[in-house]
Parts: C-alpha cells; structure tokens; sequence
C-alpha cells in the first residue's frame, strides 16, 4: 500500500485536534486532563494501527505545548513528559505514545492468546527477515544485526522502538523455544568470530540458523563432529570439535538435561508454547542524572508490563539525551541537598495551594528564577 493511501487516514487530524483545544483555550486549570484525554484521544486508535506522515506527531505536539504554555515556554518540554511525582506534568508526549503502541503490539505477538487473528500474517511478514524463516524467534536475537528493510513500514518502526531496550532472557520453559535459540545474529548461541571465518554465514549457508537444527544433526549432546563437519563443508574435525565445545559451554545444566529428554520428535504448534519470560528496559547507556532514574521501568516483564508503564520508559529512552545530566532543580546546590533528598513534586498540587500557585513553585524548582514581569502579563 502506497504512502499517499496511508496518510489519507491522517488527514485532517491537525484540524480535529485544534478544534477541540480551541473550545478549552479559557482554562486555566487542568489542562493536561483535557489535552491527554480529549484533544488526543481520537488518534490513540490510528496511531495503534497506521505510522502516521514525518513530522505531523512534531507538529500536533507543538500545538499541544502552546496551549498548555499559554505561548510561553518556561521549561524543557521533555520535563514536561514526566509523571507529577517525577517533577513533570504528565503531558502526554505523541511520539512515546506511538512507540508504547508498537511494545504492546510485540506484546501480544510474542506473548499474547494463541487464536490472535492477525498473528499468521505478522509471522508470515517476519519470516522474510533475512532469509532466516523465522517468526517471534528474531526477537532472541540482537535485533540491530538485522537487516529489516524488506519489511513494511510499520514492521520496521517495531524494531527500531525494540532496539532502544535492553533485553535479558529469564529462561524456557519448554524446550521449545530452548530449539528456537538463535545461532547467528547475536543470538545467545552465537559464537561467530571464533575459530572460523564468516562462521554465521556459513551456518545459515549449511541450514543451521537455529539449536534445533544443530542438535538435529550433531544430536542432543552436541558430539556428532562427523556429520557437522560433513553438513557444512568443513575438514578439520579439530575445528567442528572447538565449535561444539564452545556451543556446549554456553548452555546451562538445565538446558543440557532438556536437551537429553528432547527426542527429535515435533513439538506441538509453536502458539502453544509459552514464549521466554523476557524482562527489558531502557537502555540509557551513556546517559545519566536524577531525571532518567528507573525506578519501575529498569526491569519490566515484558509478558505482564501494562502499557502505562511502557509508556514512562518510552518517555526516557526518547528523551534520555535532553535528560542526561539535568538536575531536578537547581537549588539542590545552592542548599547544599544531599542526592537522599528529593523535591515532593506532588505535595505542590495538594490543598491549599491553588493550581496557580503550585504551577508557579513549580517552575521555581525547576528553573530557580523567573521573568515575573511575563508572569504577572
């Protein structure tokens, strides 16, 4: 489908969006309810399911920072993004919001009910990564290794958005999915760069992309050096024997004894297996400071994570460089505060204070001084 067919499904939604900001335009209070929930909320579903035009996101986001500002920027706008007890204003940022779309739709396609409608098609779409014929298995491997551009759009925005989390696998519970492991493209059982020249392409030349075709041929102990050798075309037995040494090693003994039990017989469906239970979170290496600290979203189960808190980690990853380093206020050094202390951001919009007042001690605990003359305009 054509681009032009596709953002046909985004016309007009800049215009929707102002309509209904306009009609609020004389509040002066809650306006991230009504920008979060009402002027919003029509592109939640469209964002779900379609990659919205470059920079229409950019250009409705600055629409909604206008409003929220009355025009007049007083703080960072990625602070803004961040929850109340954070020291934002939970204004809802589009970008983190579509990427928290894409997660859950890897959610469901990994871990979700098997009987999902649309799960053949995005396998069948997957398994042309590569050549490799797979499926949810891509997702064991280092997914930057990979060269998507065959896939559609929507296909290649999923893993630029899974590639910005670390990963880490907390084990199979079937052996299944243990078969499944990955022997190329950094896959827990890729051992490229040892012993053999080109090793990942001369497996996927010789059909071993996966454990499962390796124990297939080498049997479950990992001993045949014989038939390996002879299956990828190489003489030295020395060398097939350092192969398999080094594919033995990097399993567990719990693995090992899976792998015993397993008898070359075929598993049920794959959708009957339950994917590894996969924890990820943000990957800010490099980026630092008390604005980027995790305290829910620095490991997620991926299986059970609620959107909402996917969302928060999108709201770092996208915006750790803008983070990195800023302090949660400045008058941390000027009272000599120790990093134990922390600004109660919440206490500022509980009774007495009025919004007005809260939505003021707040800019002067980000930012330490202000323009009154604009303020009091």
């Amino acid at each position: 489908m054509s681009n032009e067919f596709l953002n046909k499904n985004w016309e007009g939604s800049v215009e929707h969006v102002k309509g209904r900001l306009s009609r609020w335009k004389q509040l002066s209070r809650g306006r991230t309810l009504v920008i979060n929930n009402l002027a919003t909320s029509s592109l939640w579903h469209k964002l779900a399911c379609v990659d919205p035009p470059p920079n229409l996101l950019a250009h409705i986001q600055a629409q909604l920072v206008d409003v929220f500002w009355d025009g007049q920027h007083w703080i960072p706008q990625s602070v803004l993004h961040l929850p109340k007890e954070e020291g934002g204003q939970g204004l809802v940022q589009l970008s983190s919001r579509a990427a928290a779309f894409r997660l859950q739709f890897i959610q469901r396609l990994l871990t979700g009910p098997r009987d999902l409608v649309w799960r053949a098609a995005a396998s069948g779409l997957l398994r042309t990564v590569k050549g490799l014929g797979l499926d949810r298995a891509l997702f064991l491997m280092d997914t930057k290794m990979l060269d998507i551009s065959g896939l559609p759009m929507f296909y290649r925005r999923l893993f630029k958005i899974w590639n910005v989390f670390k990963k880490q696998n907390k084990g199979y519970r079937t052996v299944h999915w243990l078969l499944e492991e990955s022997l190329v493209y950094g896959g827990r059982l890729d051992i490229s760069g040892v012993t053999v020249p080109a090793l990942s392409r001369t497996l996927i030349s010789s059909g071993f992309v996966t454990l499962r075709e390796l124990v297939n041929v080498a049997e479950s102990d990992l001993s045949r050096a014989e038939d390996l050798a002879a299956r990828m075309g190489l003489r030295s037995l020395r060398v097939v024997n350092q192969l398999l040494h080094r594919w033995r090693s990097a399993l567990t003994s719990e693995e090992h004894v899976q792998l015993m039990d397993y008898q070359h017989t075929e598993t049920g469906p794959a959708e009957d297996e339950p994917f590894p239970r996969l924890n990820i979170a943000p990957d800010l290496d490099g980026c630092a400071g008390p604005l980027l600290e995790c305290r829910r979203e620095g490991e997620m189960d991926f299986g059970s994570v609620s959107g909402k808190l996917l969302y928060r980690a999108c709201v770092k990853v996208l915006n750790k460089k803008k983070l990195s380093g800023r302090v949660d206020t400045p008058w941390r050094s000027v009272l000599g505060f120790n990093g134990d202390i922390r600004p109660e951001w919440r206490a500022l919009y509980k009774p007495p204070l009025t919004k007005r007042a809260a939505d003021l001690q707040w800019r002067i605990l980000h930012e330490g001084e202000l323009n009154f003359a604009a303020e009091l305009r």
